[in-house]
């Protein structure tokens, strides 16, 4: 069983709120997206810190200044056909038996006032219910037992607190004590021999996650059900610090025990904190291979480049309403999706989390742009704004992706047929009245032409050496076609922009400038007007 989608309404800092799930669901946003608030909502309605068939709801989870109840509404259906035939799910079928039609599904809700919580179960296909159902909330707590780690899988078990010292439960097994040794005595720091300690604990987890279902009292664990046909991984030392890390940290990061065949729902926030790349990345691979749902928030590049594009949420936040944004499978042709997954997410993955794309044709822009925009008053990075190179993966991938995903845009061309085509492509995905905010087309035939018009000339002419003689006078394209020729597109750009950086503002070219105000206009508020994004930076960009 998994969860198929929730809403959540008046909790904490979010007034409304939907999110739909896959089996794994990779969430990104900035830092006051609702993430984590999300993430806790789920499962404090799942029976997080509460006895079984209980909830537990604190005064501050209240919106501040709402006198409207909290609401969570969280959908189910199967994992597999046929799951809820089972013998283990006859309190469902008895309970709600319209869950059993086709669709098959059903639904929880929460309401949390100041006197209390309740609960109601139904189904989409009847009107029928079953409220503060004791039993039925008993039977989904075990059969979908919450995982929960956040911040950092270091930090989720750095206050071990009474855990440290209570001993292995009876049922585990040899390998669940050995884990759970090494991984308090490495994270206390109390080792006489880390090195060994590590090793020790690696090869423990190894086993364990090697180990058939059956040799395992871990009814509930994720681990009982990892897909043991994917390959281990083969013990860097950043492997076995990830396999480690995650391994203990799952053993004690479950609330409680679930039945045998149960998988639980892993809810794990910023797994990256403190963690080297390789390490993360070894860590990823673990979770791969680990059966359940996962829905893991992140901020890291590299984990949001080894899921599949479809499996990303975007969360953005406007006053207390979360938006969701995803790219819908199939929404991509196979070929688009090649291209994208290769040109901008695995080999710049950090762009995914940008609010605003500057998309430029190739290096001269990349280099030129982020350093032209300081010049101006700018800082790409803090505005959110990434610069993408199109040419060798295409407008069309990347603006679709743009668009589910919520990221603003503007396109950057030259002026010569290439821009002209690049350009009518970019147009087709322009809403009309927003031509100026999606796209400048510059008048020159490239950017290098477009610094000679607004008086770099010299700084061509210096770099291409003095001509033979006086009598010969090469025109502008010639002049930096054998610039160009002399040294390279990336070093002729670092000129131009030593030379911009003593002009200042004014002597950065006004198509240039105009391309990143509208940048950074579109980072902060978004396709907007004026009137409706008047605090910009103080009073709006000039």
């Amino acid at each position: 069983m998994r969860v198929a989608e929730f809403t959540v309404e008046q909790f904490r800092g979010i007034e409304r709120a939907a999110l739909r799930l896959d089996a794994t669901t990779v969430l990104i946003g900035e830092n006051d997206c609702g993430r984590s608030s999300l993430l806790e909502a789920l499962a404090l309605a799942l029976g997080w810190k509460a006895p079984p068939g209980e909830f537990h709801f604190e005064p501050w989870h209240f919106r501040s200044g709402a006198q409207q109840p909290i609401r969570i509404r969280v959908s189910f259906v199967e994992s597999f056909a046929g799951e809820w035939e089972q013998a283990a799910c006859g309190p469902l079928r008895h309970a709600l038996p319209h869950a059993m039609l086709a669709p098959r599904g059903f639904f929880l809700e929460v309401r949390v006032t100041a006197e209390g919580v309740s609960s109601r179960f139904a189904t989409a296909n009847s009107t029928a219910e079953v409220r503060d159902d004791r039993e039925l909330l008993v039977w989904l707590n075990r059969r979908l037992p919450v995982l929960r780690m956040g911040s950092g899988v270091v930090e989720s078990m750095r206050s071990l607190g009474e855990a440290v010292q209570r001993p292995a439960e009876e049922s585990a097994t040899d390998l669940v004590e050995r884990v759970q040794q090494h991984y308090r005595t490495l994270l206390l720091g109390n080792s006489m021999d880390p090195t060994g300690e590590l090793e020790a604990g690696y090869q423990a987890a190894a086993e364990l996650l090697k180990s058939s279902p059956e040799s395992l009292d871990l009814a509930a664990s994720p681990l009982a059900h990892s897909r043991r046909a994917t390959p281990l991984l083969h013990g860097t030392a950043a492997q076995k610090i990830g396999t480690l890390l995650l391994v203990g940290a799952m053993l004690h990061g479950s609330e409680r025990e679930g039945d045998y065949g149960a998988l639980p729902l892993m809810l794990i926030d910023d797994p990256e904190a403190h963690l080297h790349p390789m390490t993360l990345a070894s860590i990823w691979a673990i979770l791969d291979r680990v059966s359940g749902q996962k829905v893991i928030g992140t901020h890291s590049g590299i984990l949001l480049s080894a899921a599949p594009v479809h499996q990303l949420r975007r969360l953005t936040r406007a006053g207390g309403v979360v938006t969701e944004w995803r790219v819908p499978e199939g929404s991509l042709g196979v070929d688009d999706l090649r291209r994208f997954s290769y040109h901008l997410r695995s080999r710049r993955g950090a762009a995914m989390f940008a609010r605003c794309w500057l998309m430029v044709e190739g290096e001269t822009e990349f280099w030129l742009l982020g350093e032209l925009a300081r010049i101006c008053g700018y800082d790409f990075p803090t505005e959110g704004i990434v610069s993408v190179e199109f040419a060798q993966c295409g407008l069309a991938p990347l603006l679709r992706v743009a668009g589910h995903l919520g990221i603003e845009w503007h396109v950057l061309t030259d002026g010569d047929a290439a821009g002209e085509t690049y350009a009518g492509g970019a147009a087709q995905f322009v809403r009309r009245g927003e031509d100026e905010l999606r796209l400048t087309m510059l008048e020159d035939r490239d950017i290098e032409h477009c610094f000679w018009r607004y008086g770099y000339a010299n700084v061509f002419r210096q770099a291409a050496g003095k001509p033979q003689s006086e009598a010969f006078r090469p025109n502008a394209r010639a002049i930096i076609s054998r610039a160009i020729e002399r040294h390279s597109k990336p070093w002729m750009a670092m000129q131009l922009l030593e030379a911009a950086a003593t002009r200042g503002k004014g002597g950065v070219p006004p198509p240039l400038r105009r391309a990143i105000e509208t940048c950074v206009q579109l980072a902060r508020c978004g396709v907007r007007s004026a009137d409706e994004c008047d605090t910009l930076g103080g009073g709006g960009i000039s």
